[in-house]
């Protein structure tokens, strides 16, 4: 099974969504479009089945989220799986938008994620039930 940090997969998504829009726009400046006509990106979601549990981040230095897809075990070892879905919208500034089996989960979005790190803050998910 692969498995993924969710602090990673967020912020991947957002550096994949500005990007897509910065190359839309020089692209566009080349030809003379003005910003008023020119194409943007509106939204990105994202939506897939994992299994979720929480450790220690050891490249973030604090607990996260741990995504694992893929084949899951034998059956009575197996844990149950979740929904998630991750939307990033033009409009909220690509702030992503969790939700975890239909439930809004709000992520933490600290300067952990910009790349400046204090050991004590937590840039996982704020805590929230999961059904098993």
């Amino acid at each position: 099974m692969a498995s993924y940090w969710l602090s990673d997969v967020m912020r991947s998504l957002v550096r994949s969504l500005c990007d897509a829009e910065r190359g839309l726009r020089a692209g566009h400046m080349a030809y003379g479009v003005t910003t008023a006509s020119m194409p943007r990106v509106a939204e990105l979601s994202v939506e897939f089945t994992c299994c979720i549990d929480y450790r220690w981040n050891p490249k973030r230095q604090c607990e996260d989220a741990r995504l694992r897809l893929g084949r899951r075990g034998i059956f009575w070892f197996r844990r149950p799986l979740h929904r998630v879905r991750i939307v990033c919208r033009h409009d909220d500034d690509w702030q992503p938008i969790l939700h975890i089996d239909g439930s809004h989960a709000r992520p933490r979005i600290t300067d952990a994620w910009a790349g400046a790190h204090s050991p004590t803050e937590t840039d996982a998910l704020s805590t929230f039930p999961i059904k098993e």
